[in-house]
C-alpha cells in the first residue's frame, strides 16, 4: 500500500493513481514507487553555441549549480533581435538543481557565456524518481 494507505485500501482515480493525502498521489511500478508532488528541484534550459557547450555545463556542474547537465547538440533556435528575424543554431543545456541555487546557476552561466541576453529558463519538477531527486538535492546542496 502506499503511504498513508491501509493495505485494504483500493481507492483509485480514473487514472488508475491511488491517492495517499491532499495533493499527493503514488504510481506503482514492480516495486518502486513515483512520487507526485511538488518537489524543490528544478530543471534550467540554458541555450548556446555549441562549441560553449561543453565547457558551460562543466562550469556549472564544477561549482555545484548543478547536479547534472545534458548537452543537446543540434538546436536551431529562431528569434528576434533587433528588429530582425534570426536562425542560429545552438546547445541546449538541461541543468538539473534546485529551487534554493536556481540563482546561483544563472550567475554561473551569465559569467560564462557569450550572448548579451542569454536563455536562462527555469522549469519546477512536479514529480519524479525520489532517489533521483535526493540525489540532485544533495548534490548542489
Amino acid at each position: 500500500a502506499g503511504v498513508g494507505m491501509g493495505a485494504n485500501d483500493t481507492r483509485r482515480d480514473a487514472g488508475g493513481v491511488r491517492p495517499l493525502r491532499a495533493g499527493v498521489s503514488c504510481l506503482r511500478r514492480g516495486r518502486i514507487s513515483f512520487a507526485l508532488m511538488p518537489t524543490d528541484v528544478l530543471i534550467a534550459l540554458v541555450t548556446c553555441p555549441p562549441d560553449k557547450a561543453a565547457a558551460l555545463a562543466d562550469a556549472l556542474v564544477a561549482e555545484q549549480v548543478a547536479a547534472c547537465v545534458n548537452i543537446v547538440p543540434g538546436v536551431e533556435s529562431v528569434y528576434r533581435w533587433e528588429g530582425q528575424i534570426r536562425h542560429e543554431g545552438e546547445a541546449l543545456l538541461i541543468a538539473k538543481t534546485t529551487a534554493e541555487r536556481f540563482e546561483a546557476l544563472k550567475q554561473e552561466v551569465l559569467k560564462h557565456h557569450p550572448c548579451e541576453v542569454p536563455e536562462i529558463i527555469g522549469l519546477t519538477v512536479a514529480a519524479g524518481h525520489a532517489p533521483y531527486l535526493d540525489w540532485v538535492v544533495k548534490s548542489v546542496g
